[in-house]
């Protein structure tokens, strides 16, 4: 037997359901057929036919009496590992069990109880009237009314001849198994390993906790107040151009060195806070402004460039120590065991937090704007 599909159930489509790959698996349904059996062998067989003829798989016990606990047991193990039930029922009632009710009885009232979806077929009212007599059970016919009585309160159809009773089983099998998709059976090779399962699953669960970490996190920095002084600064910042300061630059040179107007101070210190953090020499520093401002140029040699512009760069650095965003440290260092200083730069616990509070949620996309309304000004 092919294993079952898996524990979820297949969907809306009776037929198949998406495997390994993308590829449509092809489900099959397990089918348990009650009835009585001699009376109805031809009925059986036609029904059979056609849940082979559908791509299922039918299950009968009509080799199997059910005379004792331990095979009843069985009986009920084998209606469990299905996923449909059918009944057919005509004039015979059927062998007695234990409880005074007919196997058949039995059968039905368990798979309706275990949650198995079931649909009766019952002999019309006019072929009963005509049927043999030798397929009749005239001492159980109120033990037979009653059985019929109570597979009406679930799926019924009524057939005359075996030709109808099969019609009305493709049809109905087809649309109950649409109403009711159950697990099915699929071949091995077109289920995913459930190694791999179990992988996809655990993958999952962790995607949607790093989402919610996420979320709490976004919802932190939402909340998070800045204050009035770092607002401020910030504001300072923004509407300082690099333009404001000692830009040595030829109007009429041009194949001289490009610079964006737009670029304020803020930018150019948020660029370097990765650098501040390492308490870089401050020549080194001058020289990632001045990189900043001024784009690559053609024909620019760039010693010269960061010769001529060292004084805005110095300017820049003063307006950041000016605003408590950086201090000025000397180092002593040796070479050939000669003692030399040189100045460094290191951020400040408040240049610390204005470059946090600058890229917080609320201040990056006002920030995005204004970058946004800069380089829509350059294009016009």
């Amino acid at each position: 037997m092919p294993p079952r599909s898996g524990e979820a159930p297949v969907g809306s489509q009776p037929s198949g359901m998406p495997g390994s790959q993308g590829q449509l698996m092809n489900v099959k349904y397990q089918i348990f057929v009650s009835s009585t059996y001699t009376d109805l062998i031809e009925e059986r067989r036609i029904v059979m036919e056609q849940i082979l003829n559908l791509g299922h798989i039918p299950v009968g016990m009509e080799l199997f009496q059910a005379a004792d606990e331990s095979q009843w047991s069985h009986i009920k193990k084998r209606i469990l590992d299905c996923d449909y039930y059918i009944l057919i029922l005509s004039e015979r009632y059927g062998s007695i069990g234990a409880k005074g009710k007919s196997y058949t009885q039995m059968e039905y009232e368990f798979a309706s109880s275990s949650g198995v979806p079931v649909i009766s077929f019952l002999l019309h009212e006019d072929a009963r009237a005509s049927l043999a007599r030798d397929k009749v059970e005239f001492d159980k016919q109120s033990s037979i009314n009653s059985f019929r009585k109570i597979c009406q309160r679930k799926l019924v159809k009524h057939w005359r001849n075996p030709d109808d009773l099969a019609a009305k089983v493709a049809v109905s099998l087809v649309a109950l198994m649409a109403d009711s998709p159950r697990i099915g059976w699929v071949r091995a090779n077109t289920v995913a390993p459930e190694m791999a399962l179990n992988e996809i699953s655990k993958l999952s669960e962790e995607k949607r906790r790093l989402q919610d970490q996420i979320s709490a996190l976004e919802a932190a920095e939402n909340s998070i107040k800045v204050p009035q002084d770092i607002l401020y600064r910030i504001d300072l910042l923004k509407n300082k151009k690099a333009t404001d300061y000692d830009i040595k630059i030829s109007e009429n040179d041009t194949d001289g060195p490009k610079i964006n107007e737009n670029i304020d101070l803020l930018e150019i210190f948020l660029y370097c806070v990765k650098e501040f953090s390492l308490s870089p020499s401050m020549s080194s520093v001058r020289n990632i402004i001045i990189k900043y401002i001024f784009p690559k140029t053609e024909n620019v040699d760039g010693y010269y460039l960061s010769t001529i512009q060292q004084p805005a760069a110095r300017e820049i650095l003063a307006e950041f120590a000016t605003q408590n965003l950086i201090r000025i440290e000397k180092i002593q260092t040796y070479s050939f065991d000669k003692p030399s200083t040189t100045n460094h730069v290191a951020l400040t616990d408040y240049g610390k937090q204005l470059a946090f509070s600058a890229t917080l949620p609320s201040q990056r996309n006002a920030f995005a704007d204004q970058n946004n309304g800069r380089h829509s000004s350059e294009k016009i």
